[in-house]
């Protein structure tokens, strides 16, 4: 393998690594309130008080439509999020938080905030900015490439 090749896969399998330890230590934390992807549709829902579409929010997660269909039924069984149909197009709807879900989602939030600060804490503040500046250029570098005819792959939530 050249040099190169073997660079990226490294890269890869870190990325994928830390990826899932972070990932895996959220997940403790929400065990038992809501899963991961209910948590990432409602934190979407909590930054747009007026509501989003469910294309919307499959565009901004990067997942699929039946991801997010099942995710909304079952944040509007419990109460949740509820779906209002547009007046113009019975066929279309806007999701919100309702007070509930609003409340739920202001505490995990400041939870959430507060568990990704304790499962970095082993890396220094300044390797984190550090971190984010690189991974900041990785994501800008590899969406200019995507849009300019790069294949976009979707992620299940």
């Amino acid at each position: 393998m050249r040099n190169g090749h073997v660079l990226a896969l490294s890269l890869w399998v870190r990325l994928m690594k830390t990826h899932n330890l972070i990932l895996n230590g959220v997940r403790q934390s929400l065990k038992g309130r809501i899963t991961l992807p209910q948590f990432d549709v409602m934190a979407q829902l909590l930054r747009e008080p007026q509501g989003l579409t469910s294309r919307e929010i499959s565009r901004r997660l990067l997942v699929s439509a039946g991801n997010v269909t099942g995710i909304l039924d079952r944040l509007e069984a419990d109460g949740l999020a509820r779906r209002e149909v547009f007046a113009h197009d019975r066929r279309s709807f806007r999701v919100r938080l309702t007070p509930r879900g609003r409340r739920l989602m202001s505490r995990l939030i400041e939870r959430h905030r507060r568990d990704l600060e304790r499962i970095l804490s082993p890396l220094p503040a300044r390797r984190q900015r550090a971190l984010r500046s690189l991974l900041g250029e990785a994501s800008r570098l590899l969406e200019r490439k995507n849009t300019d005819g790069g294949v976009h792959e979707r992620r299940a939530v």
